[in-house]
């Protein structure tokens, strides 16, 4: 399985920086699987995450940053040792080359960059792939570009902010099923690129998509129009080379805290005949309140399945929704479940357990959760995972000194089973606790993949911070060791929790869920680290 790296779209946290490179552990303990670990790799504070491209020809690719320098780098996934490493280039004629995405394309790793020229006059995206024995670079090619009228990026601006503010805006990426074409669609009318994104974009998308082949040729250019004023946060999926069906939020404009801002007012599933140029849209309706955010697929029956949650204006979660629509948008089915109070009260802590034995009619609120992504089961139907997520900052004085430290809360997983035809087939809370300050939630969250129809989720604990109510994986107190476990979700929604490995208690060693890989081959590739050392595992699924 290759991924195409968005980091926006991909991580809820916009501004999630992080560390990596890669040390070996010994494993202790008795466990039903057994993941084996690479030799030992020194690692700096000064390095991001390393950006998983995939697997390709027997090689595991990533991406990491240090010190302002990008490095491709490949492992072998038999003994997990680096092969090759290479530093890419950061200028193009003399102006900063900005990552854009990473991937597996034509099984070679892949890179989409983009690089301003110097005349500020206007923006241009490069494809370069790799060799995957040595990562000797190839030819550099333009695929497309786009005039600019507005000013120069910020210099206070990270690599990753003029990435998002100018070559990102209005722009749409998508690497087909079968990795063999590239569809780079790009807005051809773009002004200062953090003034449109401030304002909402501007009012009518005039945009174009250029088909890429393996090669790196533009094959072909379709122009299209998107006739929707201040249309955001859109998701896309090219059903054919003739139909792009596009999702997101038509906002209005509101005042919150005496300033205006651009706030969703209604979300719309668009089908555009790339052909024709004719649209058809129709409105997402959750059933009850409004919708929160949701995620759709093309089903291979060429449906569309529309899946998410809603939420009431405050912000409360109501319930989960799915509607599935003919290729022409006619609504073939709609199921909506509100969540029941047997759900919410299992994510109770004790706190509020014991709050609600002095009013029994109290119900906290079920806020804080996100959508977090959506995992295919081998049954034809999907699973929807939201996680609850907050964070707290305490300013204090010591000293005459004023300081402040932020936590970082990520907790329990709502799953939620919707079968192939769209109807509401299970929910299920996974009770997780992890908490951590001044780190971005660096090791917190979760990796998913599915295998069958069971779905399986790895994550971190502290013995500290366990929750016990699972059969098994949290007898034994051992002080502060931290467990990578794993719970196992059946295909009629029965829990089952697992200690996978266990580092010794002088490691302190994590795994980075987001860093995690299903690859090819049916095993996972797994990346431990911690402020000074990492590891690559490998375990078969």
């Amino acid at each position: 399985m290759s991924y195409i790296w968005d980091p926006y779209k991909s991580n809820p946290n916009l501004m999630k920086f992080i560390l990596a490179v890669l040390l070996a552990v010994s494993v202790t303990g008795s466990f039903t699987q057994s993941v084996t670990w690479g030799p030992e790799y020194k690692a700096s504070n000064k390095v991001k995450d390393p950006i998983v491209l995939g697997y390709a020809d027997g090689r595991y690719f990533i991406l990491r940053n240090q010190y302002k320098k990008n490095y491709l780098e490949s492992y072998d996934v038999n003994t997990l040792t680096q092969q090759s490493s290479v530093l890419l280039q950061n200028d193009h004629e003399g102006m900063m080359m900005v990552i854009l995405s990473v991937f597996i394309f034509n099984e070679k790793p892949t890179i989409l960059f983009g690089s301003m020229d110097a005349e500020l006059k206007g923006l241009h995206y490069f494809l370069q792939s790799f060799d995957t024995a040595d990562l000797q670079a190839g030819q550099l090619t333009e695929v497309a570009t786009r005039p600019y009228k507005g000013s120069a990026p910020h210099s206070l601006l990270s690599p990753d902010m003029v990435g998002y503010y100018y070559f990102r805006t209005d722009m749409i990426f998508y690497l087909d099923e079968d990795k063999s074409e590239i569809v780079l669609g790009l807005n051809k009318e773009l002004f200062d690129a953090t003034a449109t994104t401030q304002t909402g974009g501007n009012s009518e998308k005039n945009m174009e998509l250029s088909f890429i082949n393996t090669t790196f040729e533009v094959t072909s250019k379709v122009p299209f129009i998107l006739p929707f004023e201040h249309f955001t946060k859109f998701q896309y999926r090219l059903a054919d080379n003739n139909r792009l069906i596009i999702a997101g939020s038509q906002d209005k404009l509101e005042m919150k805290d005496k300033r205006e801002v651009w706030v969703p007012e209604k979300y719309y599933l668009v089908s555009m005949d790339l052909t024709s140029g004719e649209v058809q849209k129709v409105q997402i309706d959750p059933g009850y309140g409004i919708v929160k955010s949701f995620l759709f697929r093309i089903q291979d029956n060429g449906n569309i399945l529309v899946s998410g949650i809603s939420c009431t204006e405050e912000g409360t979660l109501i319930g989960s929704f799915s509607h599935v629509f003919k290729d022409d948008l006619t609504l073939v089915n709609k199921s909506v479940n509100e969540f029941e109070k047997d759900l919410i009260t299992s994510t109770w802590s004790e706190k509020e357990e014991k709050e609600a034995e002095k009013d029994e009619n109290a119900v906290p609120a079920f806020y804080d959760y996100y959508l977090n992504g959506m995992v295919s089961t081998a049954d034809g139907g999907i699973v929807l995972f939201i996680e609850q997520y907050t964070t707290h900052t305490h300013t204090y004085v010591s000293n005459g000194t004023t300081s402040s430290s932020t936590s970082y809360i990520f907790g329990d997983v709502i799953a939620i089973k919707f079968d192939q035809d769209g109807n509401f087939a299970w929910n299920v809370a996974v009770r997780k606790n992890q908490m951590s300050a001044n780190d971005m939630g660096r090791y917190s969250s979760f990796f998913w993949y599915s295998k069958d129809n069971e779905v399986k989720l790895i994550f971190n604990e502290q013995e500290d911070d366990m929750i016990e109510n699972y059969s098994d994986g949290t007898g034994d107190q051992k002080g502060k060791r931290v467990f990578g476990n794993q719970v196992t979700i059946s295909a009629n929604g029965q829990l089952k929790k697992e200690k996978l490995f266990e580092f010794p208690e002088s490691k302190f060693m994590k795994i980075l869920p987001g860093s995690c890989e299903v690859t090819d081959d049916e095993f996972i590739v797994l990346y431990a680290r911690t402020k000074s050392a990492a590891v690559l595992g490998k375990m078969k699924i």
